[in-house]
């Protein structure tokens, strides 16, 4: 009799397993944003990640996160933010992004601004034949960003980067 209630337990298990699989990265979403309250905390940045958006952090490194749309088209790229906050911020902004242009010489190349509280954000980056964007963004602070993702996601993207805020 044991045997079968273990064997009954085996094959429920295993049918859990298979059925929640598919919904591992939302289910690890949710989690996420139920414990931080939707906050990505970044030293000295607080940024607010969207629902349906998981955090990923590199092994490497604390300083080096990711966002990833979990709705993204799977035909295409998913939207991808990437944020790592630098030792020492970079002061001269013009200088870096002259040197980004000329890099992107020959490519349809975009430019963005934000402020994010008393920092400068310049955003430079091109755009493909296939409307895929590849945005580099650095800040007089301590901030690089990198934004990944199809035309249709800039907007989602940028709000992202509106959101964030020196912590006081």
């Amino acid at each position: 009799m044991s045997s079968r209630k273990a064997m009954l337990i085996v094959i429920i298990c295993a049918i859990a397993v298979v059925v929640a699989w598919p919904s591992r990265y939302r289910i690890e979403a949710s989690i996420w944003h139920w414990r931080h309250h939707g906050i990505l905390e970044l030293t000295p940045y607080s940024i607010h990640v969207p629902s349906g958006w998981l955090v990923e952090t590199g092994e490497s490194s604390a300083t080096a996160i990711k966002l990833r749309s979990l709705f993204g088209r799977k035909e295409v790229v998913s939207p991808t933010a990437g944020f790592s906050s630098l030792n020492t911020g970079t002061r001269e902004l013009s200088r870096w992004k002259a040197a980004r242009v000329d890099l992107l010489s020959g490519a349809k190349i975009m430019e963005q601004q934000f402020q994010i509280d008393d920092e400068q954000v310049i955003c430079i980056g091109t755009t493909s034949s296939t409307q895929i964007i590849d945005l580099e963004c650095m800040s007089t602070g301590s901030l690089n960003i990198r934004l990944i993702g199809h035309t249709s996601d800039l907007n989602e993207l940028y709000s992202i980067v509106r959101s964030i805020h020196k912590k006081k």
